[in-house]
């Protein structure tokens, strides 16, 4: 009895019209990147591509951004140097936050905030006298802010079990009431948490607590000056948009002494648009033999030693009188410690090593471009519901990057001449048949461009470099006489489909920032989609699985039905 085997069954994706194929890869790419856009954020490869890309790129996002929230916002910083200058030592005492107070409500600032944490105890009288100097500010129309760590239970942690209780600093701070009978100092939640993978400050949290008791730094300054631009949902995060056109003042007061006595400047004060060519930085570190100096900061910063020229001219050292009101009158001036040995300090991905001050006056200054609105950082997900601005971008540019690769595949799917048909020998090795494929092409484009006598003398020189590396390694892999045909029309897709994605992914960052005011790397991950996509045909493959899949139900045994085709598919790639 003979045994007859079944022979091979084609793929029935290969029977479908162009139209229907493009139909199945496009809706198979939006439920694969919908299922991507769930898991993206637990696979760290991508998380650090993400970041990776996001860091060339998100200084673009600035080329329009105002200096509106830059000339309200002045940063005054306590160094090391400050200390020795003033003979202190930290945690410097209570009355130097209120001479600093009383000092800086001379110039007339629209706020003050301390980004010091009084988490201990301290002497009472002390105590009074900085009180006294926060209402008289509060009298004087200068709201007082204070950081404070997050609790439990609102603003006094006292009597609970296992919660660091309230100093007697906070306390007394926060129940003093100034002659209008409203606090004389606003707590606020100076919380802040950097980024796991790279340790970056790519986010700012915007927390408001039930009662409405403390609120995160940036947006308790923000609401309370603006009441009616005050963000009502902040279920997700603020992402940081860091300025690149640093205070112009920056690169002439932050600098270091060498010992002769010199001086050079730590920063540079302006980005330039070259940097957003990957190898830049590297180039100009061979050539200058030294890597490129830090971003200075966005904001004007001031060291407290700059009092010392109005307490004293003939240092001859400080700012005087004119230069230190441009700098607080009318500014929300915000205080903090910029000490070699203090752990309260940042790392902005442009910037880099920063005071935590920055991370708040860079997250209201976002506030005050975006009139409240801020960009999201958010995450694809039901975690704050379905309707959320993020969810709905994420589905816009999963449909919008499938449709094009649908579109695009459409196209290239054409039926192709004859001529087009890429003649590659049998049984050769994968890098015998790419670089036979390869100069097939070239030839091609040769045979094409002795045709038009200018284009030909134009491109010889790029032909030759085009030729001489390929051409050694051809050789040495047997085709010393190896065709370069259809090198015109690898040239022309690939230059057709750079068009195409560079215009999806423009079309993505205006939708991400513009419209549904997207942070960068939310941004970024569904730019990348159509790279991926394009160099994995994720969404071709799936697309031709599910299919089979589908056409298998049909069939009396599934199973069989679907080893016939891996079977035809084994030997159509053999042969």
């Amino acid at each position: 009895m003979t045994t007859v085997k079944p022979s091979p069954v084609a793929h029935p994706f290969d029977g479908l019209g162009s139209v229907a194929k493009a139909l199945w890869i496009g809706c198979t790419t939006v439920v694969v990147g919908l299922l991507l856009a769930f898991i993206s954020s637990s696979l760290p490869v991508q998380e650090i591509a993400k970041r990776m890309t996001t860091r060339i790129y998100a200084p673009l996002l600035t080329l329009n951004y105002s200096t509106q929230g830059r000339d309200t916002i002045t940063i005054m910083t306590l160094d090391d140097v400050d200390l020795q200058s003033y003979g202190l030592s930290w945690p410097v005492p209570l009355d130097y936050y209120q001479r600093l107070i009383d000092r800086v409500v001379t110039f007339q600032p629209r706020a003050i905030f301390i980004d010091v944490l009084f988490l201990d105890n301290r002497d009472n009288r002390l105590i009074d006298k900085l009180r006294q100097s926060a209402c008289k500010a509060s009298d004087a129309g200068v709201p007082v802010f204070l950081a404070t760590m997050a609790r439990p239970d609102g603003i006094l942690a006292v009597t609970k079990p296992g919660v660091l209780p309230a100093s007697n600093v906070e306390e007394a701070l926060f129940n003093a009431l100034n002659s209008a009978g409203q606090p004389c100092v606003i707590p606020t939640l100076a919380t802040i948490a950097p980024d796991k993978l790279d340790q970056s400050q790519w986010q700012y949290p915007l927390e408001r607590n039930a009662e409405n008791k403390r609120s995160s730094v940036a947006l308790a300054m923000f609401c309370h000056f603006n009441m009616d631009q005050c963000p009502r949902d902040v279920g997700e995060p603020q992402a940081l948009i860091w300025g690149t056109r640093a205070a112009p003042t920056n690169e002439q007061t932050m600098i270091s002494r060498n010992a002769e006595g010199g001086v050079s400047p730590i920063c540079r004060s302006q980005w330039h648009m070259s940097e957003v060519v990957p190898g830049v930085s590297l180039l100009e570190t061979l050539i200058t033999h030294r890597p490129p100096l830090p971003l200075c900061p966005y904001h004007q910063v001031i060291p407290v030693r700059a009092f010392q020229y109005l307490d004293s001219p003939a240092s001859g050292y400080g700012f005087s009188a004119t230069e230190m009101k441009t700098a607080l009158n009318g500014k929300m001036v915000m205080v903090g410690a910029d000490l070699a040995a203090s752990g309260d300090n940042v790392v902005s991905p442009f910037h880099g090593r920063l005071p935590g001050v920055h991370v708040h006056a860079m997250a209201l200054d976002n506030l005050i471009e975006t009139r409240g609105r801020y960009v999201e950082d958010g995450e694809f997900g039901a975690h704050h519901g379905w309707n959320t601005r993020t969810n709905w971008f994420t589905l816009l540019a999963i449909i919008s990057t499938a449709t094009t690769l649908s579109c695009w595949s459409l196209i290239r799917r054409r039926p192709r001449l004859p001529s087009e048909r890429p003649r590659t020998p049998r049984h050769a090795g994968p890098v015998k048949t790419f670089f036979h494929r390869f100069y097939a092409r070239l030839k091609h484009a040769e045979n094409y461009l002795k045709k038009q006598p200018v284009m030909w003398v134009s491109t010889q020189f790029l032909i030759f470099l085009l030729l001489l590396v390929p051409t050694l390694v051809a050789a040495l892999l047997g085709y010393p006489k190896a065709t370069t045909e259809k090198f015109w029309i690898v040239v022309k897709w690939s230059a057709a489909g750079a068009l195409v994605y560079g215009m999806l992914s423009l079309l993505l960052l205006w939708l991400g920032y513009g419209v549904f005011r997207q942070g960068p790397l939310v941004i970024i991950e569904y730019v990348m989609f159509p790279l991926l996509a394009h160099f994995t045909h994720l969404g071709e493959i799936f697309a031709k699985r599910v299919y089979l899949w589908y056409a298998s139900l049909k069939q009396p045994s599934p199973l069989t039905y679907m080893g016939l085709v891996n079977a035809a598919s084994v030997v159509t790639h053999a042969d």
